[in-house]
């Protein structure tokens, strides 16, 4: 009986033995599935026997492996999957996705990076800044901060998302640091393509002269509010020139040009105004590609700067005895505070200011000389007329 018992347990741990080897070679080769089963079998062949503990403990060790490996797979389909909603355009579906797989490996430049784009197209200009500044720190965290290529991507991004914000000082700051990277890496063949180069250089340029133009443009505020008319004139000129697409910059140098009785120069910016802000209107929530930053405007700050171009725009036509036309957009800036839920009580008293001048110009209209158009014209509201 001894015996027989003697050879049931030599047999279990030659039985263990095999499948351990087995295990370690299933481990060695990454298939960790095959060998959690193999290790699983050996415990049940080792019951008994004096080796159970370390099969054990070699169990757990792989257990532990495969386990991260499945985390990572995961992470790494999760990842795939969000790559492709961003190309294919379904941005807020690939936000959600990079954020998912943030969740199951936040340590992810990859999932950092892309959400951040995903935020910054979507004109989510704060927390693109945050993604990309987590991004930076898990890079240099990892020791791959000499990464310049992607270092340099990051730092592009989140230059253009505070300029974006306003903040110019640290977008040119990142401007400094991308330029000088990139300067680096053209010197080194097969670190970037030449291509990519070039859109990384003139997208931070871009940056660069947006920064620069609307700093030109609060120097010409300031010489508008000093009544230094000239100056203030050169400099809205040169700050449209640097970025165009800034509707500010001509709804100011139309309250100058109104303010000098250049009615007609005062139309043509209140035109340009409007309608770069009708299309911000458009397009607000559905963010901007890649190129000269925009600032980051809601809807109501948009509205608020679309009155304001239709009021400088009909003072301008009422002063030029088109009234018609000048009443036309006085009832357009008060329909849009009419369409307002929760007017401010500033608002509402712009709002009965504003009605107040519609009579006005209604008054003039219905005289046989008008009235005298620039008299009527000189009563109308400056709320918003001269005030930058």
């Amino acid at each position: 009986m001894c015996i027989l018992i003697s050879c049931v347990f030599t047999v279990q741990r030659l039985k263990c033995s095999l499948l351990v080897k087995r295990a370690a070679a299933h481990t060695a080769l990454g298939d960790f599935a095959a060998a959690c089963q193999d290790y699983s079998q050996a415990l049940e062949a080792s019951a008994g026997a004096d080796v159970g503990d370390d099969v054990r403990l070699d169990y757990e060790r792989v257990q532990h492996l495969y386990a991260r490996v499945l985390h990572e797979s995961a992470d790494t389909v999760t990842l795939t999957q969000a790559e492709s909603l961003q190309s294919s355009g379904d941005i807020q579906g690939a936000c959600s996705a990079f954020s998912e797989a943030l969740t199951l490996n936040p340590n992810s430049i990859a999932a950092w990076m892309g959400r951040a784009r995903c935020m910054q197209l979507q004109g989510q200009y704060l927390p693109c800044v945050n993604d990309c500044t987590m991004a930076l720190v898990l890079l240099e965290e990892a020791g791959t901060f000499a990464d310049q290529s992607l270092t340099a991507r990051l730092l592009v991004l989140r230059a253009g998302a505070n300029a974006c914000l306003g903040q110019s000082a640290d977008s040119l700051t990142d401007c400094g640091l991308a330029l000088s990277l990139l300067t680096s890496l053209s010197t080194l063949p097969g670190t970037v393509s030449a291509d990519q180069l070039a859109v990384l250089t003139a997208e931070c340029q871009s940056i660069q002269l947006a920064c620069q133009a609307r700093t030109m443009r609060a120097a010409a505020d300031e010489a508008y509010r000093q009544d230094r008319m000239g100056s203030a004139l050169d400099a809205y000129a040169r700050a449209i020139s640097m970025l165009p697409n800034d509707p500010l910059a001509y709804l100011n140098r139309a309250a100058c040009l109104l303010k000098s009785e250049d009615y007609s120069k005062c139309i043509r910016d209140c035109d340009s105004a409007i309608a770069l802000i009708r299309t911000a209107l458009l397009n607000a929530g559905s963010g901007v590609p890649p190129g000269v930053p925009t600032p980051l405007l809601s809807e109501l700050a948009l509205k608020a700067w679309l009155r304001t171009g239709l009021i400088r725009r009909g003072s301008a036509r009422c002063f030029q005895g088109h009234l018609t036309e000048g009443r036309a957009d006085y009832v357009e800036a008060s329909q849009l505070l009419n369409d307002s839920e929760n007017a401010t009580p500033a608002e509402v008293d712009e709002g009965i200011a504003l009605l107040e001048d519609i009579e006005r110009i209604d008054a003039a209209a219905a005289s046989a000389d008008h009235l005298g158009t620039v008299a009527i014209a000189k009563t109308l509201s400056k709320a918003h007329v001269h005030t930058v």
